[in-house]
């Protein structure tokens, strides 16, 4: 709708007036530092706060008439179809400041609040959410008195809106103060939000936190279409290369099925995967490779050999501490290997993927972090989907001991990983939705969503779990392939 000239002239005049009162503000300002007088400053101080507060009147009034008027500010917010708010996390001792880097009108504003949780809390937290309940059985006595002491236990068990609970918390973490105005603002568009939060490698605990919950009292973010978006961007400093457009993709699927699993794993996922690419494969627009048999060693040759653009692997995964002597895998938090009874406290947790041993699909051979990075760093591929559990987990002193980071420090452009243990139906439930919605050219992060959006109607205990990383210098904010 066109402006009126009687709103223009208005707009103008307050323009004006502004213009007035800083150039007043400006030479009071400069009265001030040449004035020694101690009564004569604070008649000036009070001068000069008066003016402050017109001026912040007077602007708040011109933002106001321009979203009146449908007027945009001038920012460089992105393209035109979706509003763009990243934020960086900073951890201040029992603080997290809060930093945007881009929000819809301008600046820079940042908002410092506590810790929704302790450093040691964590755990207890993420454990509660793995499993979706509580059993005293499998806690650590101190996991319930952490859960109780936030208020996550009623009469021995889980309360129900335990994921609401905490999606509170951490949303009035993310958005307090002139940050909240600045989302608030953004909603009025109508349009899309990308919400990217930007990791400090040195801050290791913030990126423990579920961030993907967030909840505003009235709904998670990330479950109402077209409304959030949330990736976390890892430091990188090359950009990406732009996908050509060419064709074909070339896509490598590896499904480990050690035998010595202690949970089998079924054709499910890799069933709905292929439904969804048909068109694609009979196209001829993606070549569809398997990886067989599943070994590291048949793994590095392939990738040394071929290039590819996306891959998936559909099988195990693991976040755990392993005994320098006798090899057997822990729980992150153990000190000490039950079985030798040597220490552990030197050995990071890291991440795992479980593949088959050479010579047979028999026994597991898990793949550290370290490993898998250094294979796929300086290749072709542009995105990784880890289905596997704990994927996105790292170690409290170690950002890129978790796998979704340390493939985005090797070089990948995006990773999609998990941070709990979602269940076989709930996962190729996701990978249908979410494939479908990225051969059509569809940013990472909203292909995520409309996966999650499946998994919550179906089972509402697991839509967090999937993380979308990518790249601090990644312009095309999850925009990796083209429409097929």
């Amino acid at each position: 709708m066109t402006p009126s000239l009687t709103e223009r002239l208005k707009r103008d005049a307050l323009e004006q007036e502004i213009v007035i009162l800083q150039e007043q503000y400006k030479a009071i300002s400069e009265q001030i530092q040449l004035e020694l007088d101690s009564a004569r400053k604070v008649i000036l101080e009070r001068k000069r706060g008066s003016l402050e507060s017109q001026i912040r009147d007077l602007e708040e009034q011109v933002n106001n008439l321009g979203h009146q008027l449908n007027l945009k500010n001038p920012s460089p917010n992105g393209p035109d179809d979706f509003i763009v708010i990243q934020l960086q996390l900073i951890h201040r001792s029992d603080h997290i400041e809060v930093r945007s880097i881009l929000v819809p009108r301008g600046g820079q504003p940042k908002e410092t609040t506590l810790t929704p949780f302790e450093r040691d809390e964590i755990p207890a937290i993420q454990k509660a959410l793995d499993i979706g309940g509580f059993d005293e059985k499998r806690f650590k006595p101190e996991y319930k008195t952490i859960l109780e002491k936030h208020g996550g236990l009623i009469q021995g068990q889980l309360r129900p809106d335990f994921i609401k609970m905490i999606g509170i918390k951490l949303f009035k973490t993310l958005f307090s103060g002139t940050l909240l105005t600045e989302l608030e603002f953004a909603k009025q568009s109508h349009q899309p939000i990308i919400c990217q939060i930007i990791f400090d490698p040195e801050d290791v605990d913030l990126i423990q936190y579920p961030w993907e919950l967030i909840h505003d009292g009235s709904v998670h973010l990330q479950l109402v279409n077209d409304l959030f978006e949330m990736s976390r961007l890892i430091a990188f400093d090359k950009p990406p290369s732009r996908f050509s457009g060419s064709f074909p993709l070339r896509m490598l699927f590896i499904n480990p099925r050690p035998k010595n699993e202690s949970l089998p794993l079924d054709s499910a996922e890799k069933e709905a995967i292929l439904g969804v690419l048909k068109p694609l494969r009979d196209s001829g627009k993606l070549i569809w490779e398997e990886l067989n048999p599943c070994t590291w060693e048949n793994f590095r040759g392939t990738i040394a050999m071929k290039p590819f653009h996306l891959i998936h692997f559909d099988g195990h995964g693991s976040f755990e501490r392993i005994c320098p002597s006798c090899g057997l895998a822990h729980f992150p938090s153990m000190q000490k290997c039950e079985r030798c009874g040597v220490s552990m406290i030197a050995e990071t947790p890291k991440g795992y993927l479980h593949f088959e041993e050479d010579g047979g699909s028999e026994r597991i051979d898990r793949v550290g972090v370290d490993d898998i990075k250094t294979v796929l760093n300086n290749t072709h591929i542009r995105l990784v989907v880890l289905s596997a559990c704990k994927t996105a987990l790292s170690s409290r002193d170690d950002l890129f001991s978790g796998l979704g980071p340390a493939l985005i420090q090797a070089g990948i452009p995006g990773v999609v990983a998990m941070q709990g243990s979602p269940s076989l139906s709930s996962m190729s439930d996701f990978v249908a939705c979410f494939y479908d919605e990225l051969i059509k050219g569809k940013r990472l992060s909203t292909a995520v969503n409309v996966g999650r959006m499946k998994i919550m109607r179906d089972k509402p205990s697991a839509w967090f779990m999937p993380v979308v990383y990518l790249r601090s210098s990644d312009k095309t904010y999850g925009q990796l392939f083209s429409g097929g």
